[in-house]
């Protein structure tokens, strides 16, 4: 497989590590020529120096034999750039992109990124679950479209526990979407029970979820 990554910052050089510990063909494109030297003389890698939205440079990198892309700079502009010119122009099968704001991850969309990752909406997942009760897991969380999903368990002594999911009294904008339990996973319906120790996964608007989670871990005694 050959791999093009833009951006040899923090997330760039991961990837390249991981990729050439498992022996991929990778270039590398950075503005930097200190990070590109250090690229080609630390990984098997061969590294440009340049921008991700100069076209000559993709072109150096040979990036219209690429099966993947990831545009990982600390720019948004040029990972747009990036993403754009290698489906429009280098047909790149596969596409990842780095959204540095949270405000463009529609905008790499749009631009051809097949996957957007954003490190903000990482972190905002990541402090609500160190907020979180052990019984709460967040799984996925994303502040602009107003959606999150959550992990419940069910704790020994939860109100919930033996009450049918028409029962649970779910504020509008949050449903059980899957139940993890001693019966496998099942995709609930309204008949459906819900047992001790049993993951319900939540899902819908985050304030709408938010009181879905305290309904689901209430204490028969609260």
């Amino acid at each position: 497989m050959y791999i093009v990554v833009i951006g040899a910052g923090h997330v760039g050089l991961h990837l390249i590590q991981s990729f050439s510990q498992r022996g991929e063909r990778i270039a590398v494109i950075d503005k930097s020529e200190r990070k590109c030297r250090h690229v080609s003389t630390t990984f098997d890698a061969v590294a440009f120096v340049g921008s991700g939205k100069d076209r000559r440079v993709l072109r150096s990198a040979e990036l219209e034999k690429a099966d993947m892309l990831f545009a990982v700079t600390d720019n948004d502009l040029v990972n747009l750039a990036a993403c754009r010119m290698a489906k429009k122009d280098f047909a790149v099968p596969y596409v990842v992109a780095l959204a540095n704001s949270p405000r463009r991850k529609e905008e790499l969309k749009d631009a051809g990124a097949d996957a957007v990752i954003c490190p903000l909406d990482e972190a905002i997942r990541l402090v609500e679950n160190a907020l979180r009760t052990p019984n709460v897991s967040v799984l996925f969380i994303d502040p602009e479209e107003d959606c999150k999903l959550v992990r419940v368990t069910i704790p020994l002594n939860a109100s919930v526990a033996g009450k049918t999911v028409r029962h649970l009294d779910l504020p509008p904008g949050c449903k059980v979407g899957l139940i993890c339990g001693r019966n496998g996973l099942v995709f609930p319906d309204k008949g459906t029970q819900i047992a001790v120790h049993d993951q319900v996964f939540l899902l819908g608007a985050r304030e709408a979820v938010d009181d879905g989670v305290r309904k689901l871990t209430m204490s028969e005694l609260a």
